[in-house]
């Protein structure tokens, strides 16, 4: 565009790929020095897109480009009618005549946007989190649709405040919940930005002697059992099968490297191989190319918990404990997890309360038993990262190449070792 100090052009965005291929066609504007993303409706590859914007496309490529043009002339005419150019005064004029729903700057709609990419690559728990974010936004904004440019450091205090005083319960929301929501709103903050929908220079996170806004981190209540108390756990004597079903997963949970239930609940006896159990993490095997499997040693607490509770049908493919189907899906198989989860906590608290153990035990207890059990026995921390499934800086992948099976058996033995 010429005799103007802005300058529009028409490019590909290549930081977000879709799954055909293609790469969503941005306008950008480039105004002192600084420049913005506008989206389109077009996302093409990379040749359609070279002919469509060369000398003499044709075919496709020319009606195309004139449809590019006539874009270009909407946002000149857009420029032109600004009596003082700002990239949110163009950004307001741009999507004016966008349905508030689909409108790139309305924050609940990229909200949905990302939930759903979230559901179509089966991530169903970080979807779940991200809906009940983007309904308790929606309950304080009292609104159908919240721009971006609303979302001041002002608007986030206050955010909190309703969250913790009110919230969606008539208690309020806990620290933690609150942490949960603001940390999904931030994310989709940064990818509006990324993609040039919101100004880095309204960003509104960050820390507070900027005069950010700051997300608060409440303190971890330490969750470990003494020795003591894990003893009293395996030492109990059950009432009932159910009590005995679900006090061995606990018991299977604290052996078997902290094992959440989930990756429990999909383990099969192919990952059994002589005295080793090894799996890889379901929560980061969706978000995580590079993950390392995790090998717990195959006990005899944990043959005989698999023999008890175990599938009758010892084929290699098959889940170890019968709470899954080949057949479920991802939805149905965290309903699935979420009852197993349920139960166990429902009856380990009943346990604790008998042996007269404080605190509120859970399955999530028995993951951090099991590493500060470790710790309290002086192992190396590397080796318990390890265990765990965290990631590792490579000179301690390089030291833990050197842990050998002799020395895994001889760790597993200091979890019973009360």
């Amino acid at each position: 565009m010429e005799n103007l100090p802005i300058t529009t052009a028409f490019i590909q965005d290549k930081r977000r790929p879709k799954a055909d291929g293609t790469y969503p066609v941005k306008l950008r504007l480039i105004f002192q020095r600084k420049n913005r993303l506008f989206g389109t409706v077009y996302s093409l590859n990379e040749i359609d897109f070279k002919l469509a914007m060369g000398g003499k496309p044709r075919g496709k490529n020319k009606i195309l480009r004139q449809k590019l043009d006539a874009i270009e002339t909407k946002a000149c005419k857009i420029i032109e009618k600004i009596p003082e150019f700002t990239f949110d005064a163009f950004a307001e004029k741009w999507y004016e005549n966008t349905e508030k729903k689909g409108d790139p700057n309305n924050v609940f709609f990229k909200f949905q946007e990302y939930i759903d990419e979230m559901e179509r690559a089966n991530r169903i728990g970080n979807a779940i989190a991200y809906r009940c974010a983007l309904t308790s936004l929606k309950k304080y904004a009292g609104k159908d649709s919240l721009t971006f440019d609303k979302v001041t450091v002002k608007f986030l205090k206050e955010y909190e405040a309703f969250m913790i005083n009110k919230g969606d319960k008539k208690k309020g929301n806990s620290l933690t919940t609150v942490g949960i929501y603001l940390r999904c709103l931030r994310a989709i903050f940064n990818n509006a930005v990324a993609t040039g929908i919101a100004s880095s220079e309204l960003y509104p996170f960050g820390s507070v002697k900027n005069k950010k806004y700051s997300i608060s981190t409440p303190q971890n209540i330490k969750k470990a059992l003494t020795m003591l108390d894990i003893k009293k756990i395996f030492d109990y004597k059950p009432k009932n099968d159910l009590e005995n079903k679900y006090r061995d997963l606990w018991v299977f949970s604290y052996l078997c490297n902290g094992a959440n239930m989930k990756d429990i609940c999909l383990l099969k006896f192919n990952d059994i191989s002589g005295d080793s159990i090894t799996f890889r993490r379901a929560k980061t095997a969706t978000t995580s190319r590079n993950t390392k499997p995790i090998t717990a040693t195959y006990t005899e607490h944990l043959r005989h918990i698999v023999e008890r509770w175990g599938n009758d049908q010892k084929e290699p493919s098959e889940f170890i404990f019968p709470f899954l189907q080949q057949a479920n899906n991802e939805k149905r198989i965290k309903e699935l997890v979420a009852e197993v989860v349920k139960q166990v906590n429902k009856y380990i608290k009943r346990i604790a309360l008998e042996c007269g153990i404080p605190g509120n035990v859970t399955t999530y207890t028995a993951r951090h038993s099991f590493a500060t059990t470790l710790r309290n026995a002086s192992v190396n921390v590397s080796f318990i990262s390890e265990s765990l499934g965290h990631k590792n800086i490579a000179t301690t992948e390089n030291y833990l190449a050197g842990i050998e099976d002799d020395t895994r058996k001889e760790i597993a033995e200091l979890l019973t070792k009360f």
